[in-house]
C-alpha cells in the first residue's frame, strides 16, 4: 500500500474541510488538492505559481508538464482528472520556493486526496535556474576585506548552478594550480545563507554561508582552520 501518511483521503463527492467552496465532482481520474503554506509561520501562500509533474526528473528539468496552477487566498489549488501515481509540484511565490525539497503527492483515480507543501526563502531560486544559471567570481577577499593574493587566479572563474543541483566551475584564465580547470560537484541550498558543495565522489563537503544574496551578486564564505575566504559572485547575463 502506499505510504499516505500525508494525506487525507476523503470521500467523492464531499466538500474539502478547509473551507474550500468549490464543488469537486468526478468526470475522470482522481482530484488532489494541495494546501501550499510558509514553512516558518505557517501562514497559507496566496498566490503561488504551481507547475505540475509525474517525476522527479521531469521536475529538475523543466519537462512534460502536467499542468500549471495559481493558488487562491487560501493558498490552495485543486488538480481534476488526475491519473493514479506520483506527483511533483515546483512552487515559486517571489523569494519563497520549494526547490529545496520536492515532496512526492499520490493520488488515485476515483478518490479525492488532501495534501499540503511547505515552502520557505531559499537561495535556490536565486542562484540557480533549470538550464543553470552562471555566475563570475570576482573577488576573492579575507575577514578584514583584503584581497589574498594566492587566490586572485580564481576571479573571472564562471561558475553554474543548476535547480537539479549539478554544480559546475569553469577556470577561465587557466592559472590556478589549486583547482582542476573543469570542476563539477552537486550543490545544495538550506534557508537563505547556506549552500553545500559535495565533490569526490561525495567523500567531500565544502560548506559556504552564503551574506549579500540579491538576484545580481552574492558572498559566499569559507570558514578554514586557519583563514576566512570571501569569495564574491556577480550575475552573469
Amino acid at each position: 500500500m502506499k505510504n499516505l501518511f500525508n494525506y487525507i483521503i476523503i470521500a467523492a463527492g464531499l466538500i474539502l474541510a478547509s473551507g474550500c467552496t468549490e464543488e469537486l465532482e468526478f468526470e475522470s481520474g482522481g482530484i488532489l488538492a494541495v494546501s501550499i503554506f510558509d514553512a516558518n509561520t505557517g501562514a497559507p501562500i496566496p498566490y503561488a505559481n504551481v507547475i505540475a509533474y509525474r517525476t522527479i526528473d521531469d521536475w529538475a528539468f523543466d519537462e512534460r508538464r502536467v499542468d500549471i496552477f495559481t493558488t487562491d487566498q487560501k493558498g490552495q489549488f485543486i488538480m481534476a482528472g488526475a491519473k493514479t501515481g506520483e506527483y511533483y509540484f515546483d512552487i515559486v511565490a517571489g523569494m519563497k520556493c520549494n526547490w529545496a525539497n520536492p515532496s512526492a503527492h499520490y493520488v488515485e483515480e476515483g478518490s479525492i486526496y488532501q495534501s499540503s507543501e511547505y515552502i520557505n526563502e531559499n537561495i535556490n531560486i536565486v542562484v540557480s535556474s533549470t538550464e543553470g544559471r552562471e555566475w563570475r567570481i570576482t573577488r576573492v577577499f579575507d575577514e578584514d576585506g583584503v584581497d589574498i593574493p594566492e587566490y586572485s587566479c580564481m576571479t573571472d572563474n564562471t561558475v553554474i548552478f543548476t535547480k537539479a543541483g549539478a554544480y559546475e566551475m569553469q577556470d577561465m584564465s587557466n592559472d590556478c594550480d589549486t583547482i582542476a580547470d573543469f570542476f563539477e560537484a552537486s550543490w545544495w541550498g538550506v534557508g537563505e545563507h547556506y549552500l553545500g558543495l559535495v565533490y569526490d565522489n561525495g567523500a567531500s563537503v565544502k560548506d559556504l554561508y552564503i551574506t549579500d544574496l540579491s538576484d545580481q551578486s552574492f558572498i559566499a564564505t569559507e570558514y578554514r582552520a586557519d583563514e576566512t575566504i570571501n569569495y564574491r559572485y556577480e550575475r552573469v547575463d
